[in-house]
Order: structure tokens, then sequence, then C-alpha cells
């Protein structure tokens, strides 16, 4: 219903071509003529999304006037599929800039104030887990409450136990990480765990008011990423960088940062593919191939070579 709502929608901010209008009165628009209208709107430089909306609008709005409309004539599936492969709707996937090792444990090892150390274990942990916004804050420290996933300390070991996730609805995945290997991150956690308070059974990841004093609620997803940013332009502004040059440069930063960052860092030292999706549970190499690609061009740039760069 929601999903219908929402094409109504599109159906009533369209500018439909009078052509159309003259159409309905004649039993529904011709699809070559759709086709040319099409056309004429990627031409424009509208996005393949957009495209397709139009395209679910109109056959909505045929639907809604109880008209058949042949989605599968030739010339329209040809002129869509034109569209789809077209470089001028082509749009490049903005992909969050990744956290590094470098600008995480400076993050890690400078939280002082509460919201700084809820931040930290944030970034923290969806580095160090290549965990999901999604995933983190469903999270219950040290047994299952409320949510759908558990994080736990056992001596040097930090586990978090996703019952249910994106990937894996069904089954259990396990990610665990030592004290020796990841030390930083080791202490942010037992740091904001103890500064919470947080109780067995109860959210991990939680709100925290103007004043310091920390929620009972869990966090928002949505507020996943802005933890995120705050965390980064803190980080610049302590670099030297003046707090509005910071801010812009932490808003290139999200939620999917640490995940993105985990799969870089990985790569640039070395790690297999099969290796970090061990952490990341990728159930396709497709994304950390995508994830990687810059790093991995870096890596084999001819430049690095002796004689070649100048």
């Amino acid at each position: 219903e929601a999903a219908l709502a929402q094409t109504a929608e599109l159906v009533q901010d369209l500018t439909v071509p009078a052509i159309f209008e003259a159409a309905f009165l004649h039993g529904g628009a011709d699809p070559e003529h759709v086709a040319a209208w099409l056309s004429e709107r990627a031409d424009a430089g509208k996005s393949r999304a957009t495209i397709r909306g139009a395209l679910a609008a109109i056959k909505y709005a045929h639907v809604e006037e109880q008209h058949d409309f042949d989605d599968r004539n030739k010339g329209l599936v040809v002129v869509i599929k034109g569209i789809m492969r077209s470089e001028t709707t082509a749009r490049v996937i903005k992909q969050a800039k990744p956290l590094l090792p470098v600008m995480l444990r400076n993050i890690l090892t400078c939280a002082r104030t509460p919201h700084e150390r809820r931040d930290a274990c944030i970034v923290g942990m969806l580095y160090s887990f290549g965990l999901r916004r999604s995933e983190l804050v469903t999270l219950d420290y040290q047994k299952q409450g409320g949510g759908l996933g558990i994080l736990s300390i056992e001596g040097n070991i930090v586990r978090v136990t996703l019952l249910r996730s994106k990937a894996s609805q069904e089954q259990a995945e396990t990610v665990a990480i030592e004290r020796d290997t990841n030390p930083s991150a080791f202490a942010v956690i037992e740091t904001w765990v103890k500064h919470g308070k947080i109780e067995p059974g109860s959210p991990l990841i939680r709100g925290i008011d103007p004043a310091g004093t920390v929620s009972d609620r869990r966090l928002h997803p949505n507020r996943v990423s802005d933890a995120v940013k705050s965390a980064v332009e803190r980080y610049y502004i302590r670099e030297g960088t003046d707090p509005a040059t910071a801010r812009k440069e932490a808003s290139a930063y999200s939620g999917h940062s640490g995940r993105v960052g985990l799969v870089v860092s990985s790569v640039e030292a070395g790690a297999s593919d099969t290796s970090i999706m061990s952490v990341t549970r990728h159930r396709s190499p497709v994304m950390v191939a995508r994830y990687g690609k810059e790093a991995r061009a870096g890596m084999a740039s001819p430049h690095k070579l002796k004689g070649v760069g100048v």
C-alpha cells in the first residue's frame, strides 16, 4: 500500500505531455510515444531512477484509468535498455569515505566526554567488526535482551553475535576480535560499558542528552551517521582544522564508513577477499571488490615502480 501511494504521488507530480492526456481519452498511451518521451527525459539528464519512476507512474496511471498498457512493446523495451546503459544517465555510486586506522586510533584514544566515549565505541565497533549501522544498534550487552544481537566480553576476546542480519535471516553469525590485535577498540568498548553503566541484557549503544546523561533507550540507526560525523569533525579540529572545514570534511563520512574502512585497510595490508568476508559477512566478493577497488588500483599503479614517476 505504501509503495502504491508513493507511485500515486509520482503520477501527480509527473508533468505528462499533452499527447498522454489525449491518449487517455482513447484507451491509453501508445508505448512507442512513451518510449520517445522517456528518451527525451534521459537526454535532458534525468537519472535512471527517475526514468524508472516515470515509467512506473505511467503504468500506474493506466491501471487507475482501467486502460491497458503494453510495457513489453519491443520499441519501448529497446529504448529502456538503452537508457539504462547510457552514460548520460549513469551515476557514480556515492560511497562513504572510509574510516582508516590513523584517524581511528586518534578518535579512540582521545575520548574524554560521554559523547566522545559513546561515539568512539561506535566507530571502533563499526570498523573492527565490519558492522552495518542497523546491526550495531540492535546489540545487547553480554546476553540477549530486546535486541537481535549480543556483544560479549570474555577475557581477552570481544565477540559480536548477530542472531539475524541483512545477509543471514535464519542463521546466527559471529565475529570476534582479540585485545592484542585491537587494543584501542577493545579499550573504548570497556570504557563505554563502564561509563554508561550498561547492564547485561540491556542495549549497548544508547542516546545521550546534552547534559551527558546516558539514556536507557537504544540509539536509532539514523543517529549512527551523526555520531560518526561528530567523531570525525572533532578529529579534524584536534588536528588544527578550522571548525567550518572540519564539518565539511566530516560530511563525507557515514555509518557505513567503518565497514568500508575495514575493507580498504585490509586490502592495502594484503588480506584476501575470503578473510575480509569472514568479518564483513558479505555473501559475494563483488562488494568487497568495489570497496577495495581504489586501494587495489593504488597498489598496482605503475608509478610505484622505479623510473616511472616524475
